[in-house]
This record gives C-alpha cells, sequence and structure tokens, in this order.
C-alpha cells in the first residue's frame, strides 16, 4: 500500500530569495525616485518663493488700496499725483489688526532707481518696499478714465489706482468698498455731522 506524501504547503527557499531580490531591486529604485522627486519639489519651492517674494511688496499695495475707505461724505479723504498718493485703509501693509489708519505711498528717484516707499503717518515710519530700474509713476481710475493725477470729488474714492513701469502696469489696487461715501443719518435729519479725522 502506497503512503500518501503531501508536499510541504510552503515556499521553497529559493522561491522566497527571488522574492527578497525583487523587493530589494523595487525599494532602491523607488528610494532614488523618490529622493529625485523631493530634490525637484524643492528646487520649484525655492523658485516660487524667490518669485512670490519679489511679488509680496506689490500685493501689500494692492491689499491696501483694496481696504481703502471713505471717512467723511462731503470732504476729500484721498489724495494723489503721479508721485505720491495719501488714504485711509483699514488693511495696511505693516498691521493685521485692520485698524483704519492714514498711509502714505511714495515713488523716489534715488540715483538711477526709483523706490517705491510706504508710510505709515500713525506711527511715523516709512519703509522702501519696492526698487525699480526703470521709472514708476501713480496712476488713477475716475469715471472710467485713467489719469496721473487724481482730481477726487468730496465724498468718493478712485475705481483703482495702478503703478505703472514705463507704460507697462506692474500692480492695479482695486478699491474693495463703495466708491461713494454713505451719507450719515445725522447729516439729513439734523444738517450736522460730527466728524473727527
Amino acid at each position: 500500500m502506497a503512503k500518501n506524501i503531501k508536499p510541504n504547503a510552503g515556499f521553497s527557499l529559493i522561491e522566497m530569495l527571488v522574492v527578497l531580490v525583487i523587493v530589494a531591486s523595487t525599494s532602491v529604485l523607488l528610494s532614488q525616485g523618490l529622493t529625485t522627486t523631493w530634490q525637484n519639489f524643492s528646487k520649484l519651492s525655492t523658485s516660487e518663493l524667490a518669485i512670490d517674494k519679489a511679488k509680496l511688496p506689490l500685493q501689500w499695495f494692492a491689499n491696501s488700496v483694496k481696504g481703502a475707505l471713505l471717512s467723511h461724505p462731503e470732504k476729500v479723504m484721498i489724495w494723489g499725483s503721479e508721485n505720491e498718493v495719501e488714504f485711509t485703509t483699514f488693511l495696511p501693509p505693516n498691521s493685521d489688526d485692520q485698524i483704519p489708519r492714514v498711509i502714505r505711498w511714495t515713488i523716489e528717484q534715488e540715483k538711477s532707481r526709483w523706490l517705491l516707499v510706504f508710510e505709515d503717518q500713525l506711527l511715523n515710519e516709512a519703509f522702501v518696499i519696492y526698487e525699480s530700474e526703470f521709472p514708476l509713476l501713480f496712476s488713477y481710475q475716475v469715471n472710467g478714465q485713467w489719469s496721473n493725477e487724481l482730481i477726487s470729488d468730496a465724498g468718493v474714492l478712485p475705481k483703482a489706482i495702478a503703478i505703472v513701469n514705463s507704460n507697462q502696469v506692474i500692480v492695479t489696487g482695486v478699491v474693495g468698498r463703495p466708491v461713494q461715501a454713505d451719507i450719515p443719518v445725522e447729516l439729513p435729519v439734523f444738517g450736522v455731522y460730527e466728524f473727527e479725522p
């Protein structure tokens, strides 16, 4: 009578070695691929950071214009020329508390460079935040027309303020609030509006 011999229910040594070689070579390739991928991401992040760092001051300008406020319906609260603009904003670059304050942006020429200077009148500090090799100037959009001089009516903001560099717009800040002031309830009722700038 012949005995039924059952084969072992496991893997042979050769099969295990083949699997280990395949796993090891795959792990090495995967490791090298991930290293290369992380290096590429690192290079990309560095270049994006450099680009973002260069654009950040211009974004500060655009945000400050976006937060421009009208404080009085009967007074001009913004002044501007091609080299300077002053207005009240709740988004100044040097503060995130959103408390309205008067700020001034100026363009100054120093040798063969043009500087964009931010000044916070509350703190009485000025900062050079952008430099250009080409002439810079401010341009204002009022009633659908662009002009280098801001002739503002009482209680009206320009729709947008742009910084122009050799006829090329570098950045445009669009006013984020109504460009015409609300008339306080006290004015039509009492004929007087108490206001302290």
